[in-house]
């Protein structure tokens, strides 16, 4: 995601965005980058015909993993 916003933000939309708005568009692509959407998994694996209670913990341990791991990895992506 990160490697996607420079490359948009830097240099195909640079001729229409400043160059200090485009390092905060960036930051903000990846600051939605990084968050999970959990409420898709559910819907992906309703619609698969998944199991639930393995789509549950599955998205369980990962929040609890991002509560602790989204700061650091947020903070290596903006540099």
């Amino acid at each position: 995601m990160a490697l996607l916003a420079v490359l948009f933000f830097d240099h195909v939309f640079a001729p229409w965005i400043a160059p200090q708005d485009a390092q905060q568009y960036i930051a903000g692509l990846i600051l939605l980058g990084a968050a999970p959407c959990t409420a898709m998994v559910f819907v992906w694996s309703q619609l698969t015909r998944g199991d639930a209670t393995y789509t549950l913990v599955q998205v369980s341990v990962n929040d609890l993993i991002m509560v602790v791991a989204f700061a650091p990895i947020v903070a290596l992506l903006l540099g």
